[in-house]
């Protein structure tokens, strides 16, 4: 059984300049705060500051507090995009609802041990700040139940720091010319961008 305090309910990883802030809420998986520079020795008021600023009311016709991301979005978060796991039994998709059982905190480093005691499944998260500042994310899946568990995929990702001015992409069919279709280019970064779509394309003659 969990039980974060005032004290607890944050996790702050930091190592060579970067800065990981990680919310435990009472429901769901932790949720990512803060990627980017370090911020600095935070207080508890510090810490509960930046968990309301990032909840901010958004713009009408959406969502009542802006989206934050957890170690593992999925539907029920209210994630509308690909979720970070798909697992089926007997064809049929199941969605788990995590209960956080364990975390465990070291300065650069945190282990989310989360169950779903329904579906007889236990989900490691292992967020870490490596060398020179890199930010690691893997999970581990278990089936502790007696039903069969297809993974289809299970995905880890994390939510890009908000300084980005720019993005690396290459320019694909156009001007770039298929010689030049995969040169790298910065363009300014945009909220959102899809993938672009490179066909062959066949001349006469």
């Amino acid at each position: 059984m969990k039980d974060f305090d005032e004290v607890t309910s944050w996790s702050v990883l930091r190592r060579d300049g970067v800065a990981v802030v990680v919310a435990h809420p009472e429901v769901g998986l932790p949720l990512v705060l803060h990627w980017g520079a370090d911020l600095g020795e935070l207080s508890s008021a510090d810490l509960q500051a930046l968990d309301l600023a990032t909840s901010r009311q958004t713009a009408p016709g959406t969502l009542d507090a802006a989206w934050r991301p957890s170690l593992l979005p999925q539907e029920s978060d209210g994630w509308a995009g690909r979720p970070g796991l798909l697992v089926v039994s007997d064809g049929v998709p199941l969605y788990p609802r995590w209960t956080v059982t364990e975390a465990e905190r070291a300065t650069a480093e945190l282990v989310v041990t989360a169950r779903d005691s329904v579906l007889g499944l236990t989900l490691r998260s292992y967020l870490e700040i490596g060398p020179g500042g890199l930010v690691l994310l893997r999970h581990e899946l278990t089936n502790d139940g007696s039903a069969v568990v297809d993974v289809h995929w299970l995905e880890a990702m994390l939510p890009v720091p908000a300084p980005r001015t720019t993005s690396r992409s290459s320019p694909g069919a156009g001007p770039a010319r298929r010689c030049r279709s995969r040169l790298p280019c910065r363009p300014a970064a945009p909220s959102a961008r899809p993938g672009g779509d490179v066909r062959g394309t066949t001349h006469p003659g």
